[in-house]
């Protein structure tokens, strides 16, 4: 079992985000890199955007030094394989909203093979 972890303020710009593009999912996902994500609109119509927020030591720019090999990082939380999940954008309300979580610091799901939840 794997946690993966945003900052509140990288939740919070996933959330805005969402929000303003009347969004009811976003996603979890492990490609180039590992990362907490949205996207909108689309390429053809000119008005594609997107929210993309790496997991720590799981971006492709990140600093080697201080963070490690992003691609070993990915893979040891996650294995080897690339995958995309969606998830409700009412996990992200909560976490603003609900008293518990109001008052954590950073964003976290659980992550295994066969299931996802959001750590309370």
């Amino acid at each position: 079992m794997t946690t993966a972890s945003i900052t509140r303020e990288q939740a919070k710009a996933l959330y805005e985000f969402c929000t303003k593009n009347n969004l009811d999912e976003w996603f979890i996902a492990k490609d180039h890199g590992a990362y907490f994500g949205a996207t909108a609109g689309s390429n053809n119509a000119g008005n594609f955007s997107n929210s993309i927020h790496y997991i720590k030591g799981c971006n492709p720019d990140q600093d080697e030094e201080k963070e490690g090999d992003w691609y070993d990082n990915a893979h040891d939380k996650f294995g080897g394989d690339d995958f995309g999940i969606h998830l409700p954008t009412s996990w992200l309300k909560a976490f603003f909203t609900d008293e518990t979580l109001s008052k954590k610091r950073n964003f976290s799901i659980r992550v295994n093979k066969s299931s996802v939840s959001l750590i309370c």
